[in-house]
């Protein structure tokens, strides 16, 4: 057996792990010190519930079919100015139309 001199070694104790949440402001504080490029365009860092930061702001909430197709009809026209159908739309007035004529013939004859 070898004698240490009535020391006894052990070595040192590791460093606590640092949670996700601690690595996350670390990381955040590097890059507003370092000045990286989000930083230099003035990218606004935001805290939300939960402490969490961000970047950029949360997304808008997606439209509805609805709402899509009147931003997207509301742009374009037609040569005779009127707004465009879609095939549905299209072949419901075709049918109203000739509904229209067939009833004005038959009050006619």
């Amino acid at each position: 057996m070898r004698e240490t001199g009535g020391l006894v070694m052990t070595r040192p104790k590791p460093e606590k792990r640092k949670n996700a949440q601690q690595r996350a402001k670390e990381r955040n504080e590097k890059r507003s010190n370092g000045g990286t490029e989000a930083a230099e365009e003035g990218a606004a860092v935001t805290t939300e519930a939960g402490g969490l930061l961000t970047a950029h702001p949360k997304p808008e909430k997606r439209k509805n079919a609805k709402e899509r197709a009147r931003e997207k009809y509301a742009k374009a026209k037609t040569e005779d100015g009127t707004t465009p159908m879609t095939a549905k739309a299209k072949s419901k007035v075709e049918a109203k139309a000739e509904a229209k004529k067939a009833k004005k013939a038959a009050k006619v004859a």
